[in-house]
């Protein structure tokens, strides 16, 4: 029963089915993760007209793009791991600067093993490191494209605050009301505000 509430709930307009039916997801994304993303944050505003309708789809795109671009930024540190591993053996191994090289090139090819990282771990203990050091180092490495990321993310995130302010000033100033129920609104409003007394007839003027 609650499903069918909430894809009652969810069921986006006849009028804006063809805006709802191309999400902006990048290929190998997962699109039912996408939709419930969007049906939480429809959920969440319950649009009561078209106009409110296109607000929380905007909402639900920068909510998604928000949760991409962070995945970017793991991706990126994730990408540099090994390069990073590679520059942290070579700069504390006690060989002659080639064979630091072969060394650790050699260590970082053997990482994704199990006896391989347990070397890595062990020999970063000895040096008063640990196994999110490589983290560390391929974050610095990627240092330019993090803060690209970041500035992307300080866009959408802005973004995303300026919508849901849209959507409730619009909601406040009671543009979703019809012409007919803005002015029940009004009269209303308007038959409770009492009336002068008259004026007591029996007094003179002196």
């Amino acid at each position: 029963m609650q499903e069918v509430e909430n894809k009652t709930k969810c069921a986006v307009p006849a009028e804006l089915v063809s805006f709802f039916a191309h999400p902006p997801i990048r290929t190998g994304e997962n699109r039912h993760a996408y939709e419930q993303v969007r049906n939480g944050v429809i959920e969440s505003f319950e649009p009561g007209n078209q106009f409110e309708w296109l607000l929380v789809l905007d909402l639900a795109n920068l909510t998604w793009e928000i949760r991409s671009l962070g995945k970017d930024k793991a991706d990126l540190v994730s990408l540099t791991r090994k390069e990073a591993l590679r520059m942290i053996l070579e700069a504390h191994l006690d060989d002659e600067p080639q064979e630091r090289r072969s060394t650790a090139r050699d260590r970082t090819a053997n990482y994704v093993t199990k006896e391989g990282r347990e070397w890595v771990i062990d020999f970063l203990g000895k040096h008063g490191l640990k196994e999110d050091a490589i983290a560390a180092q391929a974050a610095a490495l990627r240092l330019p494209e993090l803060e690209i990321v970041d500035r992307q993310l300080a866009r959408a995130r802005l973004s995303r605050m300026a919508i849901v302010r849209d959507f409730f000033e619009h909601r406040v100033a009671g543009f979703w009301k019809r012409p007919d129920e803005v002015l029940a609104i009004v009269d209303v409003k308007a038959s409770v505000v009492p009336l002068d007394q008259p004026a007591d007839q029996s007094t003179s003027a002196p």
